[in-house]
């Protein structure tokens, strides 16, 4: 991957975010328009359904929440037309921190944030892999097939026929 040292600058910037994270996995992003951080998230705000954690608010979408006026909080069933002209020149920075590793992990997002990162036009996705390498994407290029450890665990309780609504 072709990364710059501004590249590197922001994914650390993404890791400072992901400090602010209480979560056993501490994922931070930063959205980026023309090199310059517009807003940061981080992970956070687990839920539980009958004592199960159902999901987590992922970094990603708490950064893009964080960037849009409240008429435009994230829906990946919504259309993000009027967004398209503004988010296609944005990057979004992506790391996931591990006390045991001197690098970031994998952060790839998962599918459900590749699809929102999609619908809202993003340029670029940034993020780091297990090996401390770091992917720079075009977002039509992003081919995740990565599931959250809470859609995982939502995946297995559906198929023995227990299942948890999501909310």
């Amino acid at each position: 991957s072709n990364i710059s040292k501004n590249d590197l600058r922001l994914l650390n910037l993404a890791g400072d975010a992901s400090k602010k994270s209480t979560l056993n996995y501490t994922h931070g992003a930063v959205i980026t328009k023309k090199g310059k951080k517009v807003v940061e998230g981080h992970n956070h705000n687990r839920s539980y359904s009958n004592g199960m954690t159902c999901c987590s608010f992922h970094a990603e979408i708490h950064a893009v929440n964080a960037g849009c006026a409240p008429s435009c909080v994230v829906n990946v069933c919504g259309a993000y037309y009027d967004l398209h002209r503004h988010t296609k020149k944005f990057k979004i920075y992506i790391v996931r921190n591990n006390d045991f590793h001197d690098h970031y992990q994998d952060s790839q997002p998962c599918i459900h944030c590749q699809e929102v990162l999609r619908k809202m036009n993003f340029g670029k996705v940034i993020y780091t892999n297990n090996d401390g390498t770091v992917e720079n994407l075009k977002t039509k290029d992003l081919h995740s097939n990565h599931h959250s450890i809470a859609q995982r665990k939502l995946d297995a309780k559906t198929k023995m026929g227990r299942f948890l609504p999501v909310r």
